[in-house]
């Protein structure tokens, strides 16, 4: 079972009493989890890193609109986001949006 905060808010429940995560994946290379409950690899505390990306160059944001300070060329378009702080972080309204 996957929740957030709390137990009451599931937002993922996987039956595993019969068939293990790796045999519901068909994999075709040994099970690295033999000897471990059905639920491995998820049997053991982890942690999700949530990503929000900027600076994409994937042409999904395009260039020259909304104020999009970095280019789909620029090879350091992280930097390019970052180093332009001073043009878009006022427009996030903080801590008024926090």
């Amino acid at each position: 079972m996957t929740y957030l905060d709390t137990e009451d808010n599931v937002v993922l429940d996987v039956d595993t009493s019969s068939q293990s995560f790796w045999e519901k994946g068909g994999f075709k290379i040994d099970n690295p989890w033999v000897g471990e409950p059905n639920n491995a690899p998820f049997n053991r505390d982890f942690y999700l890193i949530m990503n929000v990306a900027v600076g994409g160059t994937n042409a999904y944001f395009p260039d020259g609109q909304c104020g999009k300070p970095w280019t789909n060329t620029d090879s350091r378009s992280a930097n390019t986001f970052w180093n332009t702080k001073d043009q878009w972080y006022p427009t996030w309204n903080y801590p008024a949006t926090h």
